[in-house]
């Protein structure tokens, strides 16, 4: 904002030192300095000219400030943290480096140099306070910490909302490749229990029995549920695969918890808020009241407010909605091989079932080799019929076996 500047009147030389209309939000302290300079230099008998020449200088010296002083800002309230440390630490170097060529460049009063020379050392001691502990505070740091913060926030966000649409699509396909095999496994069952029973009770399964072909028949049945069971495994594995990558997302989440919980948030832009508030009391001394540096510390604290709330919105949406969405799917949908439980329990007990069924049915057909006279013949059956059931509850092992490794897998 533009202001005019104000008349001061020179009692000692009885003029008017008008100033020209001012560059920067941030010039009250040294524009209190050139009322302080301008009053003295009355009452001192400065010369003229020097009188003018530190005019000259200490306006330079407002303008240049000035931009500092919002280039700081601008860099604090950017969404980049690159070199933004450093590019704060040199903007501070430089604004020392201004004090001092002020310092050295303005004119010398009898055997006095410096801005100590007009009565302006609270000025220069507080401003180069001001500036050496403004390049070394906890301000930028904090902007960056912060900034830090926001960018892994996001990162963490695209990275587990990525992970887990990628999860739930590969988990759609699993379930339905689980229940293709599945449905194969227990229409395989339906249809070998059929043939079986047609056999027994028309009595054909004896003569298959004594020829040998009842093994390749249950031979036929056991490929069949084989290849299903086995692409079953594969799909075991391939959920428990899907499953680590959501458990992985939820311990890296919960590992930078400490670092990204909203609380430590408000911790860290405290610090930093905190040191912007103090610099004015670093340099303020005397007729140095440090004006500028408050209203700066103020505006500096404010960006630092607005980092703050978006680094804490995005924490929150890390830890408040996509983490118990990733406990919940992992603790529900991966608990078990199939994503409901239940379904798959009764799928279990139907395969129970069938198998039973096969039991019963293999021992009637026993009952009827039993009847059979005895001789070659029978003994012949009975051998081929031990080889049956040792061949089909051979199968049936394995298959509970399998099972079991399925649910095992989703354990680990």
């Amino acid at each position: 904002m533009f202001r005019n500047r104000i008349c001061l009147f020179l009692t000692a030389v009885g003029c008017l030192f008008v100033a020209a209309a001012r560059a920067s939000d941030y010039d009250s302290d040294v524009w209190d300095a050139l009322k302080l300079l301008n009053e003295r230099a009355g009452q001192t008998g400065m010369q003229e000219d020097d009188r003018k020449r530190y005019n000259e200088l200490l306006t330079k010296y407002a303008d240049e400030r000035g931009r500092l002083m919002e280039d700081m800002l601008t860099m604090l309230a950017k969404a980049d943290a690159s070199d933004l440390r450093d590019n704060w630490a040199n903007k501070n170097e430089k604004g020392k480096q201004l004090l001092e060529r002020l310092g050295n460049d303005v004119p010398k009063i009898g055997d006095k140099e410096g801005l100590a020379a007009a009565g302006l050392m609270n000025f220069a001691t507080g401003e180069k306070k001001i500036w050496e502990l403004n390049a070394k505070s906890d301000v930028a740091i904090t902007a960056e910490v912060m900034l830090k913060i926001l960018s892994l926030d996001l990162a963490v966000i695209k990275q587990a909302e990525g992970d887990l649409k990628s999860c739930r699509d590969k988990d759609k396909a699993i379930e339905a490749q689980v229940a293709r095999c599945e449905n194969e496994i227990t229409a395989a069952g339906k249809d070998f229990l059929a043939l079986l029973a047609k056999k027994v009770l028309e009595k054909k399964l004896t003569g298959e029995l004594k020829d040998g072909s009842a093994k390749e028949f249950a031979k036929s049945y056991i490929a069949r549920m084989t290849k299903n069971v086995v692409e079953n495994q594969q799909s075991a594995k391939d959920k428990h695969e899907v499953m680590g990558v959501l458990s992985q997302d939820i311990a890296v989440i919960m590992k930078a918890e400490e670092k990204l919980s909203p609380a430590w948030i408000d911790e860290v832009c405290k610090k930093g808020e905190s040191a912007a508030k103090e610099l004015p009391n670093a340099g303020a001394n005397g007729d140095y009241k440090a004006a500028d540096w408050k209203k700066f510390g103020e505006a500096a604290s404010k960006a630092l407010g607005e980092h703050r709330l978006r680094s804490t919105e995005q924490s929150k949406k890390v830890f408040n909605d996509l983490l118990p969405v990733f406990k919940e799917e992992v603790k529900k949908k991966f608990a078990t091989f199939m994503d409901d439980p239940d379904k798959l329990a009764s799928w279990e007990t139907q395969i129970d079932e069938q198998f039973k069924s096969m039991e019963e049915l293999l021992a009637k057909q026993e009952e009827l080799n039993n009847k059979i006279a005895e001789g070659p013949f029978k003994a012949g059956v009975k051998e081929s019929m031990l080889d049956l059931r040792s061949t089909l509850k051979l199968y049936w092992d394995l298959f509970w076996k399998s099972e079991k490794e399925n649910k095992d897998e989703m354990k680990k």
